[in-house]
């Protein structure tokens, strides 16, 4: 087979059924690592140990970040010809580096072919939720970071956790404020919008959470439309019930955040006043001392006094 080796003839573009399983067995060790250390590092933040929490959560990352790396080297897109002969010739099952060609299968391999599909969606799910639990992660280590004061630290992680989950969650240019706008996106802009009221960028954070609120109250207002219509089925009802108060928790602690926000904008502006008015009063200041100062020497010349410099100087001081 070309490339040599791979157990069949698709030679090393296929890889064989055994080191698909070793692949997919170093996946799920990475996958199960990381959450095992994501767990001990919220475990640790509880503590108030937050130095230690932070590097059990650095290193959930870079162990889900490896499971990543390890589909992404399996990735192939091999035309359907190589995969039917490839197939064909394996006893291995359909593959989710196998993708269809352009022109249309044939009768009897459309069935292969659909389940090729089916198995490449599978991992496309599978790896958009790896996307969402690190950006779950990096929610943590943001919350831990501004916990220890480096607020431009977390704004990054969450930064980070909301583009994450802006691109798991797909679609297409239509479906961007839908997804700007998913619950678990507008936490993470949520927390974003608290290191900016760490790091004094108030404008900033209130223009943040002034659109989080609107989105907080649309989907409340819309949970509250659709409980209004009632529910034959209690359990629904109670998941319903469950739902609409997580929104409106969601929407008085957007309030409370906006709140604060604007609070230390006042006081900002505030302490910008009364610096502008300590300025502008010692400029008064200093110009009427002037002013006395030159109307003394020159009351002093109209009179014919005829002293020196020296002696008016010592006049107005005694004045």
């Amino acid at each position: 087979g070309r490339g040599g080796g791979g157990g069949g003839p698709g030679g090393g573009r296929f890889p064989s059924a055994s080191a698909s399983a070793a692949a997919a067995e170093r996946r799920e060790e990475c996958v199960e690592m990381s959450g095992a250390l994501y767990g001990l590092g919220l475990a640790r933040c509880l503590r108030g140990d937050y130095d230690e929490a932070l590097d059990a959560l650095n290193r959930a990352r870079d162990a889900l970040l490896r499971s990543l790396r390890t589909d992404k080297a399996r990735r192939r897109r091999p035309s359907a010809e190589d995969a039917l002969r490839a197939l064909s010739s394996s006893s291995s099952p359909a593959r989710d580096d196998i993708y269809t060609a352009n022109d249309p299968p044939s009768s009897s391999s459309s069935s292969l072919l659909r389940a090729m599909d089916a198995d490449a969606a599978r991992e496309r799910s599978r790896r958009a939720a790896a996307r969402i639990e690190l950006a779950r992660i990096e929610d943590a280590r943001g919350r831990v970071h501004l916990l220890t004061g480096d607020a431009a630290s977390a704004l990054r992680c969450h930064l980070d956790a909301y583009a994450g989950k802006v691109e798991a969650s797909g679609g297409n240019d239509d479906d961007d404020d839908a997804r700007r706008n998913h619950s678990s996106a507008l936490s993470s802009r949520m927390r974003a919008a608290e290191a900016r009221l760490a790091l004094g960028r108030y404008d900033e954070a209130e223009s943040e959470l002034v659109e989080i609120l609107a989105a907080r109250k649309l989907a409340l207002y819309q949970e509250r439309g659709g409980a209004a219509a009632g529910d034959a089925d209690d359990r629904a009802a109670g998941s319903k019930a469950a739902r609409r108060e997580r929104l409106e928790a969601d929407v008085a602690e957007a309030e409370r955040l906006l709140a604060e926000v604007r609070g230390e904008q006042r006081r900002a502006a505030g302490r910008r006043n009364r610096a502008g008015s300590r300025g502008r009063s010692l400029g008064y200041f200093g110009n009427d001392m002037m002013a006395a100062i030159k109307e003394e020497k020159d009351a002093g010349a109209a009179a014919g006094k005829g002293g020196s410099w020296d002696d008016w100087g010592l006049a107005v001081m005694r004045r």
